[in-house]
C-alpha cells in the first residue's frame, strides 16, 4: 500500500492570525502585542473566534511567549462554541500530541466534527486516519471517500492521495488515466509530490503506449490522457518522443 500524505497543518495559523491586521493596514501599524491583547479581552467575554485566534497567538509565538498548552486551551474553548477551524485543530493536536497527550480516538472525533461542517483540511485528516487505521478500523474505502470530499474542495493534498490510490490501486480499480487526472489537478498547485508523479507519467507514456499499441489491454486501458505522446523518427535518424496538449508543444530526444 503507498503511503499517503495528511494535511500540511489542519488551519493555516498563519494566514488566520493575519485576518486581525489585514483589515486595519491602512489605519494602524502591524502590532502583535496590541492584536494579542484585545484577542485577549473578547475572547474572556466568551467571543469564538478571538479564543481561537488567541490561540493561534500562543501557538505561533505571535505577541507572546509561545506556549502550545495556551493554544490547545484556546482552541478548546473556541471548538466547544462550535468554532470549526478550532475544531479541526483539535484533532491535529490530539493526533500529534501537542498541548495534549497523542490520542487518535479523540482526534478523529474532532475531525469528524470539522469534516462533516465542510472543513477541507478535516476532510484529508479523515481520509489519512482511515488508510492507516489511527483512531478508527483501517477501512480505505472510507478513506477515498473523505479524500474525495476535500479533493473536489480544490484540497491539493487529497488530490494528490487520490492520485496515488488509483496509481497502486488502493481501495480502487489501478487506473493510471485517473490517477494522472487527479495529480495535474495537484501538480497545478505546486503539490512537489503530485509533480514527481506527474513527471513519472511523461517518462513513462512511452512506454505504456508502446504497450498499448502491442495489444496490452492493461496498457490500453491506462493510456495518459494529457499529455498526449507521439513517437517520431526524423530523418536525421534521432529517435523522439513529442509531448503536447494545449498548453504546451516539447520535443524530448531518447
Amino acid at each position: 500500500m503507498v503511503k499517503t500524505v495528511s494535511a500540511s497543518r489542519c488551519c493555516n495559523r498563519t494566514a488566520s492570525f493575519s485576518r486581525f491586521l489585514s483589515d486595519r493596514q491602512r489605519r494602524v501599524p502591524e502590532n502583535n502585542r496590541l492584536a494579542e491583547k484585545w484577542y485577549k479581552r473578547a475572547a474572556d467575554q466568551g467571543d469564538d473566534e478571538a479564543q481561537f485566534e488567541l490561540g493561534e497567538c500562543y501557538y505561533l509565538g505571535r505577541g507572546v511567549k509561545k506556549d502550545i498548552n495556551k493554544a490547545f486551551q484556546y482552541n478548546k474553548k473556541a471548538a466547544k462554541q462550535g468554532h470549526v477551524v478550532a475544531k479541526c485543530c483539535l484533532g491535529q493536536a490530539f493526533s500529534d500530541g501537542e498541548g495534549v497527550r497523542k490520542n487518535y480516538k479523540k482526534a478523529v472525533q474532532w475531525y469528524l466534527l470539522a469534516a462533516s461542517a465542510g472543513d477541507d483540511d478535516a476532510q484529508v485528516s479523515m481520509g489519512f486516519h482511515y488508510f492507516y487505521g489511527l483512531g478508527v478500523p483501517k477501512n480505505v474505502n472510507e478513506a477515498i471517500l473523505w479524500y474525495r470530499k476535500a479533493a473536489r474542495q480544490g484540497r491539493r493534498n487529497a488530490q494528490s492521495n487520490l492520485g496515488l490510490c488509483y496509481k497502486f490501486g488502493d481501495g480502487v480499480k489501478k487506473n493510471r488515466r485517473i490517477a494522472n487526472q487527479w495529480f495535474c489537478k495537484a501538480a497545478e498547485q505546486d503539490h512537489d509530490g503530485a509533480q514527481s508523479n506527474l513527471a513519472d507519467a511523461y517518462r513513462d507514456g512511452l512506454g505504456i503506449k508502446k504497450a498499448a499499441n502491442n495489444g496490452n489491454v492493461d496498457a490500453q486501458c491506462e493510456l495518459v490522457p494529457f499529455p498526449v505522446i507521439e513517437f517520431r523518427v526524423e530523418d536525421s535518424g534521432h529517435n523522439y518522443f513529442q509531448i503536447k496538449d494545449f498548453r504546451q508543444d516539447d520535443r524530448r530526444y531518447i
